[in-house]
């Protein structure tokens, strides 16, 4: 009998030496995961820091001390916009500069043409 008991202290033994080891991994998952989270936030809060203070206001106008990350994905949009505004404004301001070098071009052509 006394065999049997220990053959199951044995198993026992065994599986609870498995289950501390599978109780570790669990463990070093987690805490992995909480230092990539950490980690993340942190890069989240340091673009956020160069969106402007809006990212630090509250929706009822209170000033916060940290980053308001539920504020990022809407103030990245408004700066997209922002920067497509600015796309068109270039682009116009090129064809304008292109028209004005054209016209410059034009007259010195007239004038040495006069001067023939």
């Amino acid at each position: 009998m006394e065999n049997g008991w220990t053959e199951t202290i044995r198993e026992l033994e065994e599986k609870n030496a498995q289950l501390r080891q599978e109780r570790d991994n669990w463990k070093d998952t987690a805490e992995q995961f909480l230092r990539n989270q950490v980690y993340y936030a942190g890069l989240l809060d340091k673009i956020a820091e160069s969106l402007g203070p809006e990212v630090f206001i509250s929706d009822d106008g209170s000033v916060q001390d940290t980053v308001l990350r539920a504020k990022i994905p809407q103030l990245v949009e408004e700066l997209r916009q922002q920067v497509e505004e600015c796309k068109k404004y270039k682009a116009f301001w090129d064809q304008a500069r292109l028209a004005d070098k054209m016209t410059f071009l034009a007259a010195q052509f007239i004038i040495l043409a006069m001067d023939e």
